[in-house]
Parts: structure tokens; C-alpha cells; sequence
């Protein structure tokens, strides 16, 4: 068993907190040892929040003079996704909220946490600089980062790495270049740099389709219709859709189930599901699922056993000067 590591997850996100926030904190609750630091342009809070969440205020406004401050550049940003590209800069940035922890990370909002302390522990973290739940890459929804001046700084090693904070829209650094870039430093014996990220650990999109009524939250694990535990949900391609939450966190629920479209408590009818349904999800969903389809047939079509790192487009691999 591991000696225990100070821990927090790091998320910056501005706009209205999403539907299913409240399930999103009593997820959180039941890891207590783990600290979540929320960053956040809302000054009203409808859920307070577990012990171990923190909210606090960061507008774009603020956000942008801390970049300009630490990394001496001025960003541009179109939305809100454009914050996809500095969680790899989140232990610098914010490296004085983060001092008492031996390891930070970046997650996302659109997750339902199960059992990551027992996963995280039976991991040999001290041997570890990085920790990703995806294989053989950085996971954006969920990457650990030894709290060392050394691995806090790691994206400065990147080629042109400012000029992907220089545009406006999403440039793909996170899981792209900066993925790339430790990939390669993890194999070619440019010092040491340990990575733990030999198998995907969450449970996300193929899955999802697969079995889009089959999830469950239960006294902090999350199960499949199968009965298999997975270490979180990361619901990504149902997010438009999920609007509803019958529940709040200060109810302290035991169980919910986790569908495309809510959080529940209760058993729903199929024609009490069929009415959360909107025309509007119709057509995005055609276009996701279509697209991925025709992606797993290419894939089967050819025969490829793809490493998920060789999925990166070549343009992320080097940044131009």
C-alpha cells in the first residue's frame, strides 16, 4: 500500500455550472481524500458544495492577466474550450494554490467520479512523474502531475508551444502536441520521466453506445449492467443531451442511474424518458454516432491495431516555427 499522497484535481470553468453538478459533488464526496479546486466566473453557487470541493472565483478577465503574468504572453480566447489547452500549465499557473499537494491534475466537468482513490492507490504512484487513463497518452478529463517545478514546466519543452496560446481556438496542445512530446521523452531516454498509462482506465464513448441505459452510481462506485467496476464515467457525447438531475448533493442519495439524457434516483418509464427527449438532440447525435461508425469500419476495413498516440494528427506531432 502506498503512504498517503496529498492530492487535488484541478478544473477552470466558466458558465452556468452544467445539470448534473449535484451528481458530479456526491461523486466527489465519496473520495475524500482526494481535494477538487473548482475555478469559476459564478458568484452564485445553487449547491454547496462536499469538505474536499473548493469554488472559487476566476473570470476570463483574471484569467488572462495570470497567463500574461506567468508565461509572458497575451492569450487569445474565442470560448471557453480554448481552457482545453492550458491544463498542461495548470501546475505553474496555479502553483501557489497547489503547494501543499504532492500531486496536482486537470479533470473535466463531465464525469462521474467511482472508486478513484482505491484505483489510485494501488498504484505505486512515488514511481510515477505522470499518471493518464488513457493509453499511451494525456487523458484531458483525467491526468495526474507529480507537483515538481521539473514536471509543472514540462510544456515549456515543447516545440513553439506559445504559439498554440496565441490563436484563438483550440489548438489540440493538451492532448496533442504536449501528448506527443511526452510520449516521445517517455521512450527516447531524455532522462527520466515515468508515465503510468499503459491501459485506458475510464469508461467513455464506445461504451457508451454500446450500452447507453446499462450505468450506475452505487455508494461511490460505478457499475456497468454488467456488474464490472470502472474507476469513472466520462459521459462526453451525451452532455447536450443530459438536462436532467432529480436529485441534489446535500440529499446525500445512495444510488442513481446515469442515462444520455439524466440523473436519476428512480426506475423512469420508457415514456417517461422518451419526454426529456428535445428534436434539437436529434441531429447532433445522428452526426456523432454516424461519424464514429464510419471511423470503426475504416479502422476494421484496414485492419489497423492502432496505438492511440499514433490517432494524433501528424500536424500536433511538431509545432512549427
Amino acid at each position: 500500500m502506498n503512504d498517503k499522497m496529498n492530492i487535488c484535481l484541478l478544473v477552470v470553468y466558466w458558465g452556468p455550472f452544467p445539470p448534473w453538478f449535484d451528481g458530479f459533488l456526491t461523486s466527489c464526496a465519496h473520495n475524500p481524500g482526494i481535494d477538487w479546486l473548482i475555478l469559476s466566473d459564478q458568484h452564485v453557487i445553487d449547491s454547496s458544495p462536499p469538505d474536499n470541493v473548493k469554488i472559487d472565483y476566476l473570470d476570463e478577465v483574471e484569467f488572462k492577466v495570470l497567463v500574461k503574468n506567468k508565461l509572458g504572453l497575451t492569450p487569445v480566447m474565442q470560448s471557453a474550450h480554448k481552457l482545453c489547452d492550458y491544463k498542461p500549465t495548470y501546475g505553474h499557473l496555479f502553483e501557489e494554490r497547489l503547494n501543499q499537494y504532492d500531486y496536482w491534475g486537470h479533470c473535466d466537468m463531465d464525469v462521474i467520479w467511482g472508486d478513484i482513490e482505491s484505483w489510485l492507490y494501488s498504484i505505486d504512484l512515488a514511481s510515477f512523474d505522470i499518471i493518464s487513463t488513457r493509453k499511451h497518452t494525456i487523458s484531458g478529463h483525467f491526468t495526474l502531475y507529480r507537483n515538481s517545478v521539473e514536471i509543472n514546466t514540462l510544456f515549456q519543452n515543447v516545440n513553439g508551444y506559445k504559439k498554440c496560446f496565441e490563436i484563438g481556438t483550440y489548438a489540440g496542445f493538451d492532448e496533442g502536441y504536449f501528448a506527443f512530446y511526452v510520449y516521445q521523452r517517455s521512450i527516447d531516454g531524455r532522462g527520466p520521466l515515468g508515465c503510468y498509462w499503459d491501459t485506458k482506465i475510464g469508461a467513455d464513448w464506445p461504451l457508451l453506445i454500446r450500452r447507453p441505459r446499462g450505468w450506475k452510481w452505487k455508494k461511490g462506485k460505478i457499475i456497468d449492467s454488467d456488474g464490472i467496476e470502472w474507476v469513472y464515467l466520462h459521459f462526453m457525447t451525451w452532455k447536450k443531451m443530459l438536462s436532467k438531475t432529480d436529485f441534489s448533493f446535500v440529499q446525500e442519495v445512495d444510488q442513481f442511474r446515469i442515462t444520455r439524457i439524466g440523473l436519476f434516483t428512480k426506475n423512469l418509464s420508457i415514456r417517461e424518458l422518451l419526454s426529456y427527449y428535445r428534436p434539437t438532440h436529434v441531429l447532433p447525435l445522428l452526426k456523432y454516432y454516424s461519424g464514429r461508425l464510419i471511423y470503426r469500419i475504416k479502422i476494421k476495413m484496414l485492419k489497423l491495431d492502432l496505438d492511440p498516440i499514433d490517432t494524433i494528427p501528424v500536424d500536433y506531432r511538431q509545432i512549427k516555427d
